[in-house]
């Protein structure tokens, strides 16, 4: 009998986990109550819907769409700029396999001698959605990918 508690609380705690990683501009709001409260309503505004604006803060893009999967720093004869990345993994139309030392083999097709197949991990191919350009600590640039 304890078992089956002992396993309802291993998934509770695994869903949470995965819950806290789902996070939304709703969830990052309600950690950070006190920093929304001094944004203008428009400001406030944008960071609901998940959006943000040129002059935001690396804290006001933070509510809006969580931590960037990437962070470069960028220094040129304009200075030096921090650059977030948010990014999204679309697969591919089919998996590619390794099919042995530099042989490659598509389901369907054929190409060499047969090797024991082993998956590609994380096939697909990682697409940024959202690049912003902060300076001296505002967002000067923001691209988006269009849908």
């Amino acid at each position: 009998m304890k078992r089956p508690r002992h396993f309802l609380r291993v998934i509770g705690a695994a869903a949470a986990v995965w819950m806290a990683g789902c996070s939304t501009p709703a969830a990052r709001i309600q950690r950070n109550p006190e920093l929304f409260a001094r944004l203008a309503p428009a400001e406030q505004a944008l960071i609901r819907d998940g959006r943000i604006a040129l002059g935001f803060t690396p804290e006001m893009v933070r509510l809006a769409l969580g931590n960037p999967d990437h962070v470069h720093v960028r220094t040129d004869g304009a200075g030096t700029r921090e650059i977030w990345s948010y990014t999204s993994r679309d697969a591919a139309d089919e998996p590619y396999f390794y099919d042995g030392w530099y042989q490659r083999r598509r389901l369907g097709g054929w190409v060499g001698p047969y090797y024991p197949m082993y998956p590609r991990s994380g096939y697909g191919f990682e697409q940024v959605d959202f690049r912003i350009v902060f300076k001296e600590g505002k967002a000067v640039a923001v691209d988006q990918r269009r849908q």
